[in-house]
């Protein structure tokens, strides 16, 4: 347990602000979820998780049609199974220029949401693949507070 606390210690001095992996296709870390289940446990820590929340996030912030994108829709578009598109949605706006343009969801962003699409690479090429990320997360971390806030 004393190793756990000092995981514990060390992560939350250090890591609370988002990191966005080099590798892993983007996937973006936090002193909470590098936290071991133990600590969680013990914490009764709970995840709280707003089902498509960063690709609608995106098409509000980045001029999107509005209209709700879920994986269910975006699946049925494409033609491919939901597990699929949710495992991509996951890393899908934290990928580079090229990365987005490899992914299958881009066909369905490309048709569906050109405007939103042309935004956010735009914003890749000037300022950086993490941009997005960045935006998002804070976008999301505010909400999230938000929540709590009106929860307690």
């Amino acid at each position: 347990m004393e190793d756990y606390l000092s995981i514990f210690d060390y992560l939350t001095k250090d890591y609370f602000i988002p990191i966005i992996s080099g590798n892993a296709e983007g996937r973006v870390y936090t002193s909470l979820n590098l936290l071991p289940s133990l600590i969680k446990a013990e914490l009764q820590l709970m995840e709280v998780d707003i089902s498509c929340l960063h690709l609608n996030l995106a098409n509000k912030i980045y001029g999107g049609t509005g209209k709700d994108i879920t994986h269910d829709i975006v699946a049925e578009y494409l033609g491919i199974d939901r597990k699929e598109a949710k495992k991509e949605h996951l890393s899908f706006f934290n990928k580079d220029f090229l990365g987005m343009n490899h992914s299958p969801l881009f066909k369905y962003y490309q048709n569906m949401e050109p405007i939103m699409l042309d935004n956010i690479l735009n914003e890749k090429k000037e300022k950086g693949y993490k941009e997005t990320s960045l935006k998002l997360f804070t976008l999301e971390t505010k909400i999230m507070t938000e929540v709590l806030l009106q929860l307690k």
